[in-house]
């Protein structure tokens, strides 16, 4: 990329490219791989198991868990149905205690 820059995909594996400067790029530094990777792992999942799932390659599930990119809405639905999760517990809204998981199943 240019000097300074480089390629951010918020897309999966394509797509539409941003191009962020390394100080931009914080807004994806919010929890939301750590959160994924333990919904994951809390599940049994791998990362392979995880994009077969939702539709998604691996390459965007390692992204993901590594804060490069955030999926979108279509692929956040697909995760947290997978992974029995809430979106506003991968988003770091809320917590995903026992008492959300009832909600979701209402």
């Amino acid at each position: 990329g240019r000097d300074g820059w480089f390629s951010a995909e918020l897309s999966v594996c394509g797509g539409i490219v941003y191009h962020l400067g390394k100080s931009e790029m914080g807004f994806l530094d919010n929890g939301f791989g750590m959160r994924l990777r333990k919904a994951r792992k809390e599940r049994g999942f791998t990362q392979d198991r995880l994009g077969m799932e939702c539709g998604a390659c691996v390459g965007a599930v390692r992204a993901w868990e590594k804060g490069e990119r955030l999926p979108n809405a279509y692929y956040l639905r697909k995760i947290c149905i997978a992974l029995h999760v809430s979106a506003d517990y991968l988003l770091g809204i809320k917590g995903n205690d026992a008492r959300q998981k009832k909600r979701l199943r209402t």
